[in-house]
């Protein structure tokens, strides 16, 4: 079932990043594949419920109790920015530039996702396929550090 993963900075930070289940699967595969080892997510602050068990560790950043609130810690949002970039760079060098890698990439996009209350940039955002464009912007989010994420379905 896909669902919409929102991304929200922790305080003093502001700014919010929403993209679908699908694309944050995808980011946290390729970043892994590209050397990324995150040290694993946190429960968000004031969040009660069970204990997590052994099968959500060490990464623990699957849709599991998502809806309860995650956190991806500094260290493992700028890790995963490092294994995406090296994933672009690679990309890169393979079509020779990013201008080419632009032109020629094929890239498949999910189905629409909608839900009640999204505004228009959101609901751009959590519609975007796997390009270049994409985890470029992720990446960017990422580099700002920490974050609390929610999976909505």
């Amino acid at each position: 079932m896909a669902g919409i993963v929102e991304c929200h900075r922790i305080e003093p930070k502001s700014g919010i990043f929403c993209l679908s289940s699908d694309m944050w699967g995808k980011a946290l595969l390729q970043g892994l594949l590209s050397g990324w080892k995150p040290a694993g997510a946190l429960r968000a602050p004031g969040i009660e419920g069970k204990a997590w068990s052994e099968s959500d560790l060490p990464c623990g950043y699957g849709c599991e109790e998502f809806y309860l609130g995650k956190v991806m810690t500094d260290e493992d949002a700028i890790g995963l920015a490092d294994g995406l970039r090296s994933y672009l760079e690679r990309l890169f060098h393979f079509y020779g530039d990013r201008e080419r890698a632009l032109k020629e990439w094929r890239h498949v996009r999910p189905g629409l996702l909608l839900k009640e209350g999204m505004d228009a940039d959101l609901l751009i955002d959590a519609n975007r396929s796997w390009s270049i464009e994409f985890i470029e912007s992720f990446s960017e989010f990422l580099r700002g550090g920490g974050f609390v994420f929610y999976w909505d379905d």
